[in-house]
């Protein structure tokens, strides 16, 4: 993964073994979201997340469906970038 080695904090959640990978693939790609002219996110720039992932050699269509699972929270809990990424 081009080098780094992402360190989950030690907080109270769990995170199940299935559930890794796509974690891994987020936080890769938590530098590709787009932007609207007002400043609010509108989604992530899928073009960018594959690109990202293919260079960091993770399998962008065996985390795809995780992505936008995670980028739909994101969205829906209004998180900004001073927030999150």
């Amino acid at each position: 993964m081009l080098g780094i080695d992402w360190q989950l904090p030690d907080n109270d959640y769990e995170l199940l073994a299935d559930n890794r990978e796509v974690l891994m693939a987020f936080l890769t790609v938590q530098t590709q979201w787009r932007y609207g002219p007002s400043g609010h996110r509108l989604g992530l720039d899928y073009a960018g997340c594959q690109a990202a992932l293919v260079a960091s050699a993770m399998d962008f269509e065996a985390v795809f469906e995780g992505l936008r699972t995670m980028e739909y929270a994101v969205l829906e809990a209004g998180i900004e970038s001073d927030d999150y990424g």
